[in-house]
């Protein structure tokens, strides 16, 4: 392969994918970078593997990210306390470790902030359909919906 071939396909992976193994059962995970192109933030339960997606669109997260003062770790915490808790009965977070889908162990070799984690199957060419693989993750590991607490 030539230099700027060589050059060309390191460019492919400017979201740093790479596949991860879970230090607790041994699963085979996948790592990549958030995209600057989504347009929503993921934030992970605590003590599970389910994350919520909070759209900047959201209502919700426009109010608090136009009044909030501070740095982004206070923005956060302000639309973390608006959450409505993980059907696990923990809290997201947006720097909360990453856990495996299996044995819900934490991947501390996997840095929080800034990076997404997804099963293997979303990576191996062997998968088979991926529009129903990421249907039944999304189905149980993905809250997009009635994201927030609701008033008492």
């Amino acid at each position: 392969m030539d230099t700027a071939a060589s050059e060309d396909h390191d460019d492919d992976n400017w979201l740093n994918a790479a596949p991860v193994d879970c230090p607790g059962c041994g699963e085979a995970l996948y790592r990549v970078d958030h995209s600057p192109f989504m347009d929503c933030t993921f934030l992970y339960c605590g003590d599970c593997p389910r994350r919520v997606d909070v759209s900047w669109y959201d209502p919700v997260y426009r109010q608090v990210r136009e009044h909030a003062s501070g740095s982004f770790a206070d923005m956060m915490a302000a639309i973390e306390a608006r959450l409505a808790p993980c059907e696990c009965g923990g809290a997201f977070r947006h720097d909360a470790w990453r856990r495996c889908f299996t044995c819900s162990a934490p991947l501390r070799s996997v840095e929080p902030l800034g990076v997404d984690l997804w099963p293997a199957p979303f990576w191996l060419e062997e998968s088979g359909d991926p529009d129903a693989v990421e249907a039944a993750f999304t189905e149980r590991w993905i809250r997009g919906a009635d994201i927030w607490r609701t008033s008492t």
